[in-house]
């Protein structure tokens, strides 16, 4: 067989050469021109001749195109020394026909003289050609260096050096790139064998820790590289060095076997080569990619304590790791550590921490560094200027986001998708939506392929504004162009359908999700959680947090938050705390917002006292209360009818330097609207454009309550039209605002202009417009349009509650004929809802259990809102009261005051002994009946541990700082059962809503009182 046809064996070489005939021609002058000038006569350092590029070991096109160039190339001169000379062509086209001898295999060579034909004669000319190619050929696979020839000393004329590669590698010189490739190349073809490492054996080949790493860094079968490197060591004079060790336990971390990886680094003390920085940094870089992140950081002090330093790709690591648990204060250390012990930051570093310092909120910081980056000398890149404008984006500084891009683009960067993508979400965060829609246009239209973050972004932007339709067209764009959808597109569009309140299509979504194998994560399950939360959907919460944990998914604190909140909405204030207090015994980072969610809890849930409670525990635990603490604190407080408190914290807010937002001022203007205040509001409102803010449809529509109860209604209309004007949407509470207060005037006229606006508008009315109009219709005695509401509730799918029923209730209470009342049970009775049966069967008397009765009817509204709830215990009670079925409705107060409808209404709070009864936001009748409950139940603590209180106090108002005035129906019912009962009560001079008594006269009475 020739030469030519053992060249072209390797389909990559067929091109190289185009004849037999040029073949020879190459290598008789390749021989003749060695022999002129001696056996190898340029063997020079292939990273140190500029002039003449090596051609690399590899099959590339180059190489090609510089092998076949040789034929046309090839000029031979004559010369006054009779030996032939050649151009630096020349020299090309020598290396080429070395590299392709050198592509021969062991064997092979003892074929050349018979095939290539050079010589036929037995002469010593092809003695000499044929050991010259056998010399070539082995000391190609034994890893002799590339040969090149050194251009300028040809040009000088110089006479050129020979150094045997023995003599170089003994000169401690390291291995040079491309050294012994084609033995590389050929063991690895042998390992894809089945027999491998019996064949290497068989045929006798040496390898070097060079070949060895090399061989290593090739392989993707871990096993197959262990039993490799275990291999190489049963060689002669064979010894790992630190370089095949560190190439073995990268990959062992790559395939997450750290014990083996661990064991090999201490099999290296054994072996005389200790780990290395680069050894340590292999291990810590496979821990944190693995998300092992405590090991890694173990790594990285054990490394130090063994007396490694460091290097600055091993900082990056560690700094990656604190970035990414959140530990910003950590990296920020290790950054200015790794500056005082001389390692210069790089632009990755500094990206890093910028990254870092944005993400954590901390933009002066971020800001700083950056202007340290510049003066350093360092240039900043497109990623560094993204982090920048993320950061500005997320603090909200969007100008300052805009004018980084500009200089960026000043300083001739091109900015990369992800860059357009953080200004297309700083354009979403500044409200300018159809900016980012037209940016999103342009990288489109410039050859940006958009990919599944640019469309994530921009579905983001659409659905947090309010155009849900839109977000679903870009998903359903991004799904036809043949972008991959993931679990992060997924989330955003269930995060959308869940903003839009469809929350059947945000599930279906799901099961699509799951149905395409796409994972759901922690963040799917706490999006789901999260908007079934904000519906009191506590059974579909606990169902979705039990698939989380059957996932194998360890719930975050947003989950778990949520469920506190769920637990919250449904009136569990009981599992609501106990979950929270889970958290912090668990450890979970609790932040500002955690405990701001739980103060609104308390707030919903009427534990005032709780929520300042956790104020100040926040405080001591080290976190400053934000914006959105101080709001659900003064919501709070106004919600328990202390305003003048609210006010206090309000003062504190200012004075600690936290701005009041939109959201502050609206809270303030709503709870002096229900104190009956509306000076205050009005004021609060003042204040809120002072301050340079503008006021919001929020605003606007508590303003107009503030107006109607007022009875300025020609006022709160025009605010409805100032609202339009200012370009807000109209909301739906607007209309039911509107509605309810034309109707408490019996004005129908009024009230069916404002029905058909809501209806044309085409805003979809709520179970707070059909309260209200259900409300009207019954003061002017209009039963069939009640009932024809209750029918289009079906349609408007609506569900009906019990506070629906309860307004019948109340207006039975009303009702001064037994007619109405007859009426109105009849519409009751007619009404799809499970509270008329229980009202009959109580004042049927033939229930023997009445509060089984009662805890069976509650626990079936388990979806219903606990305010709704409140709503119908407080008018069925009322309703009992009037009817003389006292016994009934004692039972309904017991229940009541058990599931903690009215939180405060009776306390014992001890130093000093002071009991209170509060029944300022009661009915009349409730307040009654709660009266004579909560007195003998007074008295039997009495009778049980002679304790005798210090004073006694009924609320029944907070005179003008409250939501019922002093002198109210309530105060007025209550006094007068006092004075029937002889009771040693007297008005408080300091709140005339209040009635006090001393502890013995308190006790003298009680004991002798008939409450029966």
């Amino acid at each position: 067989m020739g030469l030519l046809q053992m060249l072209l064996r390797d389909p990559s070489r067929r091109a190289v050469i185009r004849s037999e005939r040029l073949h020879r021609l190459l290598a008789v002058r390749l021989f003749d021109f060695e022999t002129a000038h001696g056996d190898h006569p340029f063997i020079v350092d292939p990273q140190n001749s500029p002039e003449t590029k090596c051609l690399p070991f590899d099959d590339t096109q180059d190489d090609i195109n510089g092998v076949t160039d040789c034929g046309q190339n090839w000029k031979r001169k004559g010369a006054s020394s009779g030996k032939p000379e050649f151009c630096l062509s020349d020299v090309k086209s020598i290396l080429a026909i070395r590299y392709a001898l050198a592509s021969l295999m062991p064997g092979q060579v003892s074929n050349v003289s018979s095939s290539s034909g050079l010589s036929t004669n037995g002469s010593s000319g092809f003695e000499r050609k044929s050991a010259h190619f056998s010399t070539v050929s082995s000391a190609a696979l034994n890893g002799v260096p590339v040969i090149k020839r050194n251009a300028e000393r040809m040009r000088r004329g110089s006479p050129t050096r020979y150094r045997p590669a023995e003599g170089r590698e003994r000169a401690g010189r390291p291995p040079q790139l491309g050294r012994g490739q084609v033995l590389v190349d050929h063991v690895c073809r042998i390992l894809n064998r089945a027999d491998s490492l019996t064949s290497l054996s068989q045929m006798g080949i040496k390898l070097d820790p060079f070949h060895v790493s090399e061989i290593l860094k090739r392989q993707t079968d871990v096993t197959l590289a262990r039993e490799f490197f275990q291999w190489a060591t049963s060689q002669t004079d064979y010894q790992h060095n630190s370089f095949t060790y560190n190439v073995m336990i990268r990959l062992l971390t790559l395939a997450k076997d750290f014990d083996a990886a661990q064991g090999l680094m201490e099999e290296m003390y054994v072996a005389g080569c200790s780990p290395d920085v680069v050894t340590y940094t292999i291990l810590v870089k496979g821990f944190s990619a693995a998300n092992r992140y405590q090991d890694a950081l173990d790594a990285f002090q054990h490394m130090q304590a063994v007396g490694c330093k460091p290097n600055h790709v091993t900082y990056v690591v560690v700094m990656n790791i604190f970035a990414r648990t959140g530990a910003v204060d950590e990296a920020w250390e290790l950054f200015n550590r790794m500056r005082k012990e001389g390692l210069q930051p790089s632009v990755m570093s500094y990206s890093l921490m910028i990254n870092c310092l944005g993400r954590a909120g901390n933009l002066s910081a971020a800001i700083a560094l950056f202007g340290d980056l510049k003066a350093s000398g360092c240039k900043p890149d497109v990623f560094i200027y993204t982090n920048m404008i993320d950061a500005h984006a997320k603090a909200g500084l969007f100008e300052q986001a805009f004018e980084l891009y500009r200089e960026m683009l000043r300083a001739g960067i091109k900015p990369d998708l992800v860059t357009l993508c953080a200004v297309m979400d700083c354009l979403g965060k500044a409200g300018d939506v159809v900016g980012a829609s037209r940016l999103f246009d342009y990288l489109k239209a410039r050859g940006y392929r958009p990919d599944s973050v640019a469309y994530t972004t921009i579905i983001d932007i659409h659905s947090k504004a309010g155009f849900f339709q839109k977000a679903v067209e870009l998903f359903n764009e991004m799904k036809a162009v043949g972008v991959q959808t993931n679990t992060v597109n997924y989330n955003s569009m269930i995060d959308c359908y869940g903003r839009a309140g469809n929350l059947p299509a945000a599930v279906d979504l799901f099961r699509e999700m799951k149905a395409s194998r796409r994972a759901p994560d922690v963040q799917t399950y706490g999006i789901l959680i999260c908007h079934h939360a904000k519906l009191g959907l506590l059974e579909s919460c606990l169902q979705l947090f039990e698939e989380v944990q059957r996932a194998g998914l360890q719930p975050n604190s947003v989950i778990l938050i949520a469920m506190v909140d769920c637990f919250g909405k449904v009136g569990n204030f009981t599992a609501a705390l106990d979950l929270f207090l889970q958290m912090q015994e668990m450890g979970y980072p609790l932040d500002v917002i955690c405990y701001s969610r739980m103060i609104d809890i308390c707030g919903k849930c009427g534990h005032y006292d709780k929520a300042m409670d956790f104020y100040h525990e926040m405080q001591e635990a080290g976190l400053e209360p934000n914006v959105f603490t101080y709001n659900a604190l003064i919501h709070c407080l106004g919600k328990s009818g202390n305003p003048t408190a609210a006010q206090e914290i309000f003062t504190e807010m200012q004075q600690r330097g936290c701005e009041p937002n939109i959201v502050t001022y609206n809270t303030l203007i709503d709870m002096y609207s229900k104190a009956g205040n509306p000076d205050l509001s009005l004021e609060s409102y003042r204040n809120l454009l002072s301050a340079g803010l503008q006021p919001d449809s929020g605003t606007f529509i508590t303003l107009m309550e503030v107006l109607g109860k007022a009875g300025l209604y020609e006022d709160a209309e025009n605010m409805f039209t100032k609202m339009k004007e200012c370009g807000h949407d109209v909301r739906l509470p607007a209309y039911n605002i509107l509605i309810d207060m034309w109707g408490k005037v019996g004005n129908i006229e009024k009230v069916t202009y404002w029905h058909k606006m809501l209806s044309d508008s085409g805003v979809v009315p709520d179970i707070v417009t059909i309260r209200n109009l259900i409300s009207t219709y019954l003061r002017v005695h209009m039963y069939d349009e009640v009932l024809l509401l209750f029918r289009d509730m079906a349609s408007l799918v609506i569900p009906i509650d019990c506070s629906l029923t309860a307004i019948l209730l109340q207006h039975c209470s009303d009702c001064e004929h037994q007619e109405q009342v007859d009426a109105l049970l009849s519409v009751l009775a007619k009404v799809k809802h499970p509270s008329y049966a229980f009202v009959n069967k109580l004042l049927g008397g033939e229930l023997e259990d009445i509060s089984a009765e009662c805890k069976r009817f509650f626990d079936s509204l388990q979806g219903e809102e606990t305010e709704s709830k409140v709503m119908f215990n407080d008018a069925l009670i009322m309703f009992l009261h009037n009817l003389n079925r006292n016994v009934e409705a004692g039972h309904l107060w017991d229940y009541a005051l058990e599931n903690n409808y009215y939180p405060q209404a009776v306390t014992m709070r001890q130093s000093p002994n002071l009991w209170f009864m509060d029944f300022h936001s009661m009915s009349v009748g409730t307040s009654l009946v709660a009266l004579t409950r909560t007195l003998a139940s007074f008295r039997d603590t009495m009778l049980k541990t002679n304790v005798v209180p210090d004073q006694v106090f009924i609320i029944t108002g907070w005179g003008k700082g409250s939501k019922v005035p002093g002198c109210s129906t309530v105060k007025q019912a209550v006094q007068e059962k006092l004075g029937a009962l002889k009771s040693p009560f007297w008005v408080n001079s300091l709140n005339p809503g209040c009635f006090v008594c001393k502890g013995e006269p308190f006790s003298q009475w009680v004991r002798n009182l008939s409450l029966d």
